[in-house]
């Protein structure tokens, strides 16, 4: 700092030489060189300090009010400010400050890593096998953020923690971990309870730190899922579906499902009804009864979590119900198929001019002979094959040709779809160009050489 103080100085001296020179010479400006350096200066020092300001409030944000460090009763393994834990010797009430804290139980172990862990909150740890709770009173009222340090530098531990009605979990082996919850503490009194998660390996806290709680804190929830979204099945029968949660930000709590949006003559019924642990899966199982329309369905689920907040996830799935091999359109039901055919009314005045156009390309036919003879006898052979099948609903004046006979069949059968007839041929339409025709015979006989 002094080098840099003198290396200032000589700058100085030497740019007040220049102002000097500059002033006898009649300069009534400050030298360029004398403002730079001074705004240089200024803005130096300016960003410096609001540099200190800056990380001054960061450390203060995330530093924690109160930090309990839980483990044996040596000091020495205490960092700075932190409130000492003892097992079944700090039992409630205790006191630090305006704070009075303690285990309500004294079925409560202390364990030690000793200084082979170099954090001091990792070094040791209160735990064991019963549930315990810790309480604490004389917090001001608030929201606060209760901070778990949880783990061991050899052994598994599976803690989980309860805090009101809300509830988080953490196992961690030959490691640490945090597990965090925000609850709100009006009578300035919180306890907070301790169990094994797993409930095979112990449980085990090292350190609690409480900070005030500031913006948005992700809570303990869970994610609901079920495959497949959609059934189908027939009226009668059973449609089955797999039901998923998966805990979010260590989420214990039970979940509990229910369907809504049912109709008459559909049923639901999950098993197991409730999930007391998650991750884990249900099936639901929807029934229909044999008279249930054909149509698609929507059914709710819901699943409600257990903790305070009553964490709800909803999502749809659909049900298809068909009646021997029809399928919903529109999602409306489909009514019975008739056993008498559906017939198309059509009246005389529109027969008897299809029979006009078609009686007009046959006569085109016959008078440039496109196809050969012995195909009129080829196509008369067909027609009396497949005679026997109901082909029409009407009655078709008799054929004067084999060819018209033939084109009757072909078109009662569906093959072609303008009917001949030999009526008279109307005078309300011009016939279609014989192109169309023309092309239909040659693709089905050969040409007159």
């Amino acid at each position: 700092m002094q080098k840099h103080g003198v290396a200032t100085s000589i700058l100085d001296v030497r740019i007040m030489g220049e102002m000097k020179m500059a002033v006898s010479n009649g300069a009534s400006k400050p030298h360029w060189l004398l403002q730079i350096l001074r705004w240089d200066l200024r803005a130096t020092l300016a960003v410096g300090l609001g540099l200190i300001i800056l990380v001054g409030w960061s450390l203060a944000a995330t530093d924690a009010l109160y930090a309990f460090d839980f483990g044996t009763a040596s000091f020495a393994d205490l960092n700075s400010g932190d409130i000492r834990v003892s097992g079944g010797t700090s039992i409630y009430p205790q006191t630090s400050g305006t704070l009075t804290f303690g285990w309500v139980s004294p079925e409560v172990t202390e364990f030690s890593s000793g200084t082979s862990v170099a954090d001091k909150r990792n070094r040791d740890r209160n735990g064991g096998q019963p549930p315990n709770t810790f309480k604490i009173a004389g917090l001001p009222t608030g929201t606060y953020k209760f901070t778990a340090i949880v783990g061991d530098s050899t052994e598994t531990i599976s803690t989980r923690m309860v805090v009101g009605d809300r509830a988080t979990s953490l196992t961690k082996t030959a490691s640490w971990g945090t597990m965090a919850l925000t609850s709100e503490v009006v009578s300035g009194t919180v306890e907070i309870n301790f169990s094994s998660a797993d409930g095979s390996h112990s449980w085990g806290i090292n350190a609690l730190l409480i900070s005030p709680a500031t913006g948005l804190i992700p809570q303990p929830g869970f994610s609901l899922t079920i495959v497949p979204a959609s059934q189908q099945l027939t009226a009668g029968g059973i449609a089955t579906f797999n039901v998923g949660i998966t805990p979010l930000n260590n989420y214990t709590n039970q979940v509990t499902f229910s369907v809504t949006d049912l109709v008459a003559g559909v049923s639901a019924e999950f098993v197991p009804p409730t999930l007391t642990s998650v991750p884990g899966n249900s099936e639901l199982q929807l029934s229909t009864l044999a008279g249930v329309p054909p149509t698609t369905y929507t059914v709710l689920v819901r699943a409600v979590g257990s903790d305070s907040q009553a964490v709800t996830k909803t999502a749809s799935v659909q049900l298809v119900v068909v009646t021997s091999g029809q399928l919903p359109t529109d999602g409306q039901a489909i009514p019975p198929t008739s056993e008498e055919p559906i017939v198309s009314v059509r009246t005389d005045e529109q027969v008897q001019d299809e029979f006009a156009l078609v009686d007009a390309y046959v006569k085109q036919v016959e008078d440039q002979q496109l196809v050969k003879p012995k195909d009129f006898s080829g196509l008369q052979t067909i027609s009396d094959t497949m005679s026997s099948f109901p082909l029409g609903t009407f009655l078709l004046p008799p054929p004067k040709t084999g060819l018209e006979a033939s084109l009757q069949f072909l078109t009662r059968s569906g093959i072609i779809d303008s009917v001949l007839s030999t009526a008279p041929r109307s005078d309300q339409r011009e016939p279609e160009p014989i192109g169309f025709w023309a092309r239909f015979w040659s693709s089905i006989s050969s040409p007159v050489q």
